[in-house]
Parts: structure tokens; C-alpha cells; sequence
């Protein structure tokens, strides 16, 4: 698994019209977080699998109060969601669909920014 800084954007046409983003997401030693400049953030695991060379992604997704998803749902209060993907973590760029629990799909387009830096 290749630790580091991703730059990520994302899109979905679960409304019916197409809604997209942008981020980044820090992956460490099996950790997962980021967010992104309109107020949400992402907090989870991955686990690399050798034998298929993908890495499993479980992340919950918060979303900031009346701040709206790319799969189209805003609410007045802070919310979060459940999701998981799976990615090839030598691709860069890359892509993978992340699918919430609520069946809800973004596609993700990321690109590995660098590595992270050893403790100072």
C-alpha cells in the first residue's frame, strides 16, 4: 500500500443531474482521512489485499449543516454516511466508484500527490 497525500475529485448523477467536488485524502499506515473546502470530511480504514493488489476503503463521510452531497442530499444539521470502495493503490491517477450504505454511488477520480513525511 502506498502511503501518502491524494488529491481527489469526485462526481455522481444519482439526481438525475451530474454534482461534483473536490478534495484530498491522506492514507497512513491504514488510516484514512481528508476533507474538502466546502466543509466536509472523511474519516476511515484501508486494508490492502496482496493477493488482488486492490486496497478496501471503509470511510464515513460528514457533511457540514445544509451542506450538499454530490449524490444529492442536504440536510440542516451535521450528518454522516457509510461508505466503502476498493482501488488499485499503485494507479496514479486512478479511479473507483464508493458506494454508501444507502446505495448512493460517486465516482472518484484521485491522483497520488507524494509521500508522506517521516516524523520530525
Amino acid at each position: 500500500m502506498r502511503d501518502g497525500m491524494y488529491a481527489v475529485e469526485y462526481y455522481s448523477s444519482d439526481t438525475g443531474q451530474l454534482m461534483a467536488g473536490y478534495g484530498f485524502a491522506i492514507f497512513d499506515a491504514g488510516k484514512v482521512y481528508g476533507g474538502d473546502p466546502f466543509g466536509g470530511s472523511y474519516n476511515g480504514e484501508c486494508i490492502y489485499n496482496p493477493a488482488t493488489g486492490l486496497a478496501s476503503v471503509k470511510i464515513k463521510l460528514t457533511f457540514p449543516p445544509d451542506g450538499m452531497a454530490v449524490f444529492g442530499v442536504s440536510l440542516p444539521y451535521e450528518w454522516s454516511v457509510d461508505a466503502t470502495t476498493a482501488f488499485d493503490p499503485l494507479a496514479n491517477p486512478g479511479a473507483a466508484v464508493l458506494t454508501t450504505v444507502n446505495g448512493q454511488t460517486v465516482n472518484v477520480r484521485f491522483r497520488f500527490i507524494r509521500a508522506l513525511p517521516d516524523a520530525a
